[in-house]
Parts: C-alpha cells; sequence; structure tokens
C-alpha cells in the first residue's frame, strides 16, 4: 500500500478519521492520526465551535433580547417584593427605596450575566458525586458573578442593539 500524498513511498499508517494511507513523514505530521485534508477541517471546525461559543454568550437577536429582559424583568420584580417585603424589629421597612431599585438591576441584569458566564463555566461536570458538588459550587459561583456581570452585560447589550440600530437606519 502507498501513500495517498507520495506514491513512490510505502504507507505505514492511516488517517484516523477518512482511512488514507500515509507514509512515515506524513504520519508524523499531526496527533492523533491524520492525512492534511482532515488536519485542516478539525481545525476549521475547531475555530468554528469557539466562535459559536462566543456568539452564544452575546444576546444578539430580538427575540433573546425580549426573552432575557422580560426573564430579567421577572427575576427583578421577585427581589423587589422579596426585599420590599422585609421589616426590621419596629416594623420599618429594612432597605431605602434607593437600595431596593438597585437590587431591581441586579436581577434585571442576571439573565445577561448567566449567558455571558456560561461562556467560560460550562454547567455539565458529569453525574458522580464528585461531579455534582463540584457543578453545585461552580453554579453559585456563577449565580454570583452573573450578579456583578448581568448589568454591565445588559448596558453593553443595549448600546450594540443602538449602534445596530443607528447604523441600519444610515444604510
Amino acid at each position: 500500500m502507498k501513500c495517498f500524498y507520495h506514491s513512490d513511498r510505502e504507507a505505514v499508517g492511516t488517517c484516523q478519521t477518512c482511512g488514507k494511507s500515509l507514509c512515515r513523514e506524513c504520519a508524523e505530521k499531526y496527533t492523533p492520526l491524520s492525512c492534511d485534508d482532515c488536519h485542516r477541517e478539525m481545525i476549521a471546525r475547531s475555530r468554528n465551535e469557539r466562535e459559536k461559543a462566543k456568539q452564544d454568550a452575546l444576546i444578539d437577536t430580538k427575540a433573546e433580547l425580549i426573552k432575557a429582559t422580560v426573564i430579567g424583568l421577572i427575576f427583578g420584580i421577585f427581589i423587589v417584593v422579596f426585599i420590599g417585603l422585609q421589616k426590621d424589629s419596629h416594623g420599618a421597612p429594612m432597605y431605602k427605596p434607593l437600595e431596593i431599585v438597585q437590587f431591581f438591576f441586579f436581577g434585571m441584569g442576571l439573565p445577561y450575566g448567566w449567558a455571558l458566564t456560561s461562556h467560560f463555566m460550562p454547567l455539565y461536570y458529569g453525574l458522580s458525586e464528585e461531579g455534582f458538588f463540584r457543578a453545585f459550587i461552580l453554579n453559585i459561583l456563577k449565580l454570583g458573578l452573573s450578579l456583578i456581570l448581568g448589568i454591565p452585560a445588559f448596558l453593553y447589550q443595549i448600546i450594540r442593539l443602538i449602534v445596530r440600530y443607528v447604523l441600519v437606519k444610515k444604510s
């Protein structure tokens, strides 16, 4: 059997993806064993997956924006109601109105922060006991980061939407 790329050389292995015969020189290029064509496809696929992951971190369609905003409003209202109902020992509200508004914006930004943190913190860690514990702790951490990063992510998305709208109107 001869090498697919060098017809004068004997093959020592085959591409693990497509099965093309490869000589020693071609076989030593890539690990795992693959031909040039399959390696290029693998790199392109990897690039596309990274690009898709970046896009998934952004809320970039109107439907996603509306959905995230509605969910954010629900979280914000829930937090305001929960915080607003708390009273101190004298029956006075525990939080000032400005603090309640701040809590509302934390809740409002939560879906945007969650989408952003999902880019670098995956949800799945396996079904073992250790995997469950790790996932639980990391999701608590992700929730905290989502609350902190949510407001800037929300503002970024709104500014991005306005800029797109202005550019579309100009053209």
